[in-house]
C-alpha cells in the first residue's frame, strides 16, 4: 500500500502516464450498455474531470461509467478534459489504463466505487515539483544559526546563510513563505535546534524576495492531551504537525510512542513549535491493541493547548474477508461506531505465462462510499479488460494490499470526489475528524463462498 491521506494513512501513487495516444471506442454491444433514463429517480449527471495532458495517456485508456451491478453505461476513451454522463445513485466510475511499460508495467485501474448522481470527479496529477527558476530569498540573520529552511507550498531549500535560492515557478504569482533558522543542540547528544521561526503570507514569487527586515520568532511550548485510550490499547504511536493553512503544508512536526498502562487513558503530547497565526494542527494517532491497530485523524485550527478525544468518535473492531462470487472486500464490524467511506489499494496476481511463480497483473486504488452490507464491491470490468477483474474462474491466484475504513463528520461526497486529485492542496479526508483502521489483504486467495 502506498497516502495518500498521509502520515501512517497509505499515499496513493503519483499519477503520471506514460506519453501515447487514443484507442478505437469498445461498443458494449445490444442489451449490455445501460444507459439509464435521465429523468428516472436516482440518476443524475456525474462528471469526471481528467486534468492531464493529452500527451501523457497511454494508448487504450479508458474512461468507464458502470451501474450497482457493474453494467456499462458507457465505455469512452480517456482525453482530456470533461466527460459526463447520466448514472444511476451507486454506480461506480473507472479509469483503465492498460499496461504500458515503463510508466505502468501492469494494469491500472482508479475506481470511484458507490458514487452519487451530482459528483463531480476529478483526477489530476501532481503540479507540487519544486522545479523552476531559482528566486534569491533572504532572510534576517539569526545568531548561532546555521541553517537557514525556506519552504513554501510548492519547494523547499535550504543554505547555510541567510540567502536561500529556492524554486517558486510552481508557486504562481504569490505564495506563503516559512522560514525557520536551526543551531546546534545545547544537551549532550548533538542535533540541531529550531532558533527562529517566520511565517510570511502572500509574498511576491515572481522575482527575488527580500524578507530580511521582518521579525523572527521564538517558538513556544506546543501541547495535545490524548484522551479516551481504548482500555486493552498496548501501545500509542502520535505524529502531530502544525501546517501553514488548511493546505497539509507542513512547517513543523512531533512524533512521541507510548506504551501500556495509560493513566486515565491518556496521554501527551509536547514540543516547541513555531508561533504562528492562521495555522491548523494534523494529528494522527495509532493505538496498538492485540486484536487490530487504530487510527484517529484530527485537524483543526491551531491550538497550542489542545485536546483529542478519542473516545468521542468510537470506532468498532473490524474482521474482514475476500469474497471472489461478489467480487467484494467484505468485513464484520464488533463495538461502536460505524463506517462511512473506504479507500484503499491492492495488486492482483495470476499464474505467469511460463513455468514459474505468479505474477502481478493489475492495480487498482479505489475508494468508496459504503452503503448497506458491510461490503466493499470491486466492479468487474467488461470482457476487453477482465485481465484487471477479481475472478477466480480467470485465473487469479492472490490478492496483497490493504484498505482503509473510516469515518468522518465532514464532507465525505468531497472526500470521494477529489482523492485521486493529487494537484489538490488540501487532504482529502476534509477538515474534520476522521476515524480509520486498516485491514489487510492476505496473499493467497480463498475459494468462493
Amino acid at each position: 500500500m502506498n497516502q495518500r491521506c498521509g502520515a501512517a494513512a497509505f499515499a496513493l501513487s503519483s499519477f503520471l502516464f506514460a506519453c501515447g495516444g487514443d484507442a478505437p471506442a469498445v461498443d458494449a454491444g445490444p442489451g449490455i450498455d445501460g444507459d439509464p433514463t435521465p429523468d428516472a429517480p436516482g440518476v443524475g449527471a456525474v462528471t469526471v474531470d481528467l486534468a492531464v495532458t493529452a500527451g501523457s495517456i497511454p494508448a487504450g485508456t479508458r474512461l468507464l461509467f458502470l451501474g450497482r451491478a457493474d453494467e456499462v453505461v458507457a465505455d469512452i476513451a480517456a482525453t482530456p478534459g470533461e466527460h459526463t454522463e447520466q448514472l444511476a445513485a451507486g454506480g461506480s466510475v473507472v479509469l483503465y489504463v492498460p499496461e504500458t511499460p515503463p510508466s505502468f508495467p501492469r494494469t491500472k485501474a482508479y475506481a470511484w466505487l458507490g458514487v452519487e448522481p451530482g459528483a463531480n470527479l476529478r483526477l489530476a496529477a501532481s503540479n507540487n515539483t519544486g522545479g523552476g527558476t531559482d528566486r534569491l530569498v533572504t532572510v534576517p540573520t539569526v545568531a548561532g544559526a546555521t541553517q537557514y529552511v525556506v519552504s513554501t507550498p510548492c519547494s523547499f531549500r535550504s543554505s547555510a546563510s541567510p540567502m536561500v535560492f529556492v524554486p517558486l515557478d510552481a508557486c504562481g504569482a504569490t505564495t506563503d513563505v516559512y522560514v525557520s533558522a536551526t543551531g546546534p543542540a545545547t544537551l549532550t547528544g548533538g542535533g540541531s535546534v529550531v532558533l527562529k521561526t517566520l511565517l510570511v503570507r502572500g509574498a511576491d514569487a515572481t522575482g527575488p524576495l527580500d524578507l530580511s527586515g521582518e521579525t523572527m520568532l521564538d517558538p513556544v511550548p506546543f501541547a495535545l492531551d490524548v484522551t479516551g485510550v481504548p482500555g486493552d490499547a498496548t501501545g500509542a504511536q502520535a505524529y502531530v504537525a502544525v501546517t501553514g493553512n488548511d493546505t497539509g503544508w507542513s512547517l513543523a512536526s512531533t512524533s512521541v510512542n507510548e506504551s501500556a498502562p495509560f493513566t486515565a487513558n491518556s496521554f501527551a503530547v509536547s514540543a516547541a513549535m513555531p508561533m504562528v497565526t492562521g495555522a491548523f494542527s494534523e494529528s494522527l494517532v495509532t493505538i496498538l491493541r492485540p486484536s487490530q491497530g487504530l487510527s484517529y485523524r484530527q485537524r483543526a485550527t491551531l491550538d497550542y493547548d489542545g485536546t483529542l478525544d478519542l473516545g468521542a468518535l468510537p470506532i468498532p473492531a473490524v474482521t474482514s474477508a475476500i469474497n471472489l462470487e461478489t467480487s467484494s472486500f467484505t468485513y464484520t464490524t464488533t463495538g461502536a461506531g460505524s463506517f462511512s467511506l473506504a479507500a484503499g489499494e491492492f495488486n492482483l496476481d495470476r499464474p505467469a505465462t511460463v513455468a514459474g511463480p505468479s505474477t502481478t497483473v493489475a492495480n487498482w486504488e479505489f475508494v468508496a462510499r459504503l452503503g448497506e452490507g458491510n461490503a466493499v464491491h470491486i466492479p468487474r470490468l467488461p470482457a476487453a479488460y477482465a485481465e484487471a477483474n477479481l475472478d477466480v474462474s480467470l485465473g487469479a491466484t492472490g490478492v496483497n494490499g490493504e484498505y482503509q475504513l473510516m469515518t468522518t463528520t465532514g464532507d465525505f461526497d468531497a472526500a470521494i470526489e477529489g482523492w485521486f486529485d493529487f494537484a489538490r492542496t488540501a487532504p482529502a479526508y476534509g477538515t474534520d475528524l476522521v476515524g480509520s483502521t486498516y485491514v489487510g489483504l492476505g496473499d493467497g486467495l480463498p475459494p468462493p463462498v
